[in-house]
């Protein structure tokens, strides 16, 4: 009998009514952080919490709201203890051939990313299996992982509107953005209050 075993759980979800505020909410945000924000070797510009000035972006207290209720769901499905509560959250915009590279959110218990405005081909999200560096040293056969850099990533098509979370100890990064245009997101880290 073979078994999988150690199952990782990790949640999805769309914001139902997203379209008709994406496109004011994403100008919003990234005329910010372009603005303000600091830019990254890796074609990624961040803008940090404290200067993701809310009162200046359209809807970003509905999504917030939709974050919150979404990660009270998902704390309550993992039986952690305490109330979760959003620790840091910041603005990414990641410019035309820029990724975001491999990194984790460590000591937070969970961390995620709302995608505010992702066009066609702007990268999706990899999340990388916990056992990689062990499994890289497996005597596979070739035909049985796929042939890239990453092959034991897990990768999540990300769409406008849509909710990802993860244990924050749990590598990931974005692929490269070949869409020509530029990519938002909201990231954050949760933590927990006994």
């Amino acid at each position: 009998m073979i078994q999988d075993i150690f199952a990782l759980k990790i949640f999805r979800a769309n914001m139902i009514g997203y379209e008709t505020i994406r496109l004011e909410t994403s100008c919003a945000i990234e005329a910010q952080v372009l603005e303000k924000g600091t830019r990254y070797i890796t074609g990624v510009t961040v803008l940090q919490q404290q200067d993701l000035n809310q009162d200046l972006v359209p809807n970003i207290k509905n999504i917030f709201q939709f974050i919150d209720l979404n990660i009270k769901y998902y704390w309550q499905q993992l039986g952690y203890k305490g109330r979760p509560r959003l620790k840091y959250h910041w603005a990414n915009v990641n410019f035309p051939d820029g990724a975001t590279l491999m990194h984790d959110h460590a000591p937070s218990p969970l961390a995620g990313c709302f995608y505010v405005d992702v066009p066609e081909n702007s990268g999706d999200l990899f999340l990388a299996n916990p056992l990689e560096i062990l499994l890289r040293y497996q005597p596979f056969e070739e035909h049985s992982i796929r042939h890239n850099e990453f092959p034991f990533d897990h990768r999540i098509e990300v769409s406008n509107g849509m909710l990802v979370m993860w244990p924050g100890y749990l590598v990931h990064r974005s692929g490269t953005n070949h869409s020509g245009k530029n990519r938002v997101l909201i990231g954050f880290d949760v933590d927990f209050e006994e």
